[in-house]
C-alpha cells in the first residue's frame, strides 16, 4: 500500500501541482512567472521518507525467512524511491535558499 499510493502517487507524480499548472499556466504573463509555476518547493520530508525505508527494511527483514518473495520487492522499492527522489531534487525542486555570500 505505501509503495503504490504514497511513493507512486504523491511524490512522483504530484497531482496537486499539475492542476496547478494546467489552471495558471495559461494566464501566466511573462516567463518567469511560468517558471514560477512550474518549479516545485524543495518539500521533501525527510523523516517521512527515512521511516518509510525503515518500515520497508525491517518488515523484509523479518518476514523474508518465510517469505523469500519480498526481498525482490523490497529491492524494487529501494531501487524505485532512489530514482523518484534523485529525479524531484535534480529536475523539479528548486534549491534550497543562499545562506552565505560566498559563490
Amino acid at each position: 500500500g505505501d509503495f503504490a499510493i504514497i511513493l507512486g502517487l504523491i511524490e512522483f507524480v504530484r497531482p496537486e501541482k499539475h492542476l496547478a499548472r494546467r489552471l495558471f499556466a495559461r494566464r501566466a504573463t511573462t516567463q518567469t512567472e511560468m517558471n514560477e509555476i512550474y518549479e516545485m518547493d524543495a518539500d521533501l520530508y525527510l523523516p517521512f521518507r527515512y521511516q518509510l525505508t525503515l518500515k520497508v527494511v525491517f518488515l523484509t527483514a523479518m518476514f523474508c525467512p518465510a517469505i523469500p518473495l519480498l526481498l525482490p520487492f523490497a529491492s524494487l522499492f529501494m531501487f524505485a524511491s532512489h530514482r523518484v527522489d534523485r529525479y524531484n531534487l535534480l529536475r523539479v525542486m528548486k534549491p534550497p535558499p543562499r545562506t552565505t555570500d560566498r559563490t
